[in-house]
């Protein structure tokens, strides 16, 4: 099972320098895996690029629809955030040996506690999971 991360889906919805590669990988799996924090990211990212006027309110909106139609169709698996994946992220902050911030730390826990692969287009997410020998898919 592969898990994205927001790097991978926001560059899905929004045209960004890897977004053909990212589509062609997203479109080989049969049912990618994201996580409620994913969903969250997604709609921070989209909320940014509308307030640095990167794109207008309506291209938001298209952005936003578009992805709740692919999750209500079931084209992503949903997974929650657990206790035990903050209990892991905890874990891994707190050996003070990587630069891990909160938010990737729990990528890699549902990742880690899930044993998917996490498919990432951040360089320094992937270095860090590769790191808590998490299987990696750059894209």
């Amino acid at each position: 099972m592969y898990y994205l991360d927001t790097s991978v889906l926001a560059a899905y919805y929004y045209p960004e320098q890897n977004s053909a590669k990212i589509e062609k990988v997203i479109r080989s799996f049969s049912c990618p895996v994201i996580s409620h924090l994913v969903e969250t990211e997604l709609y921070s990212a989209v909320a940014r690029k509308v307030r640095m006027e990167e794109i207008s309110r309506q291209s938001a909106n298209v952005i936003i629809s578009q992805f709740n139609l692919h999750l209500e169709k079931r084209y992503f698996r949903l997974l929650p955030v657990r206790v035990q994946h903050y209990h892991i992220a905890r874990e891994w902050i707190g050996r003070f040996d990587t630069a891990l911030r909160t938010l990737d730390a729990l990528h890699l826990a549902v990742s880690y506690s899930e044993n998917m692969t996490l498919v990432s287009a951040d360089i320094h997410l992937c270095k860090a999971a590769e790191y808590f020998g998490i299987q990696v898919w750059k894209v």
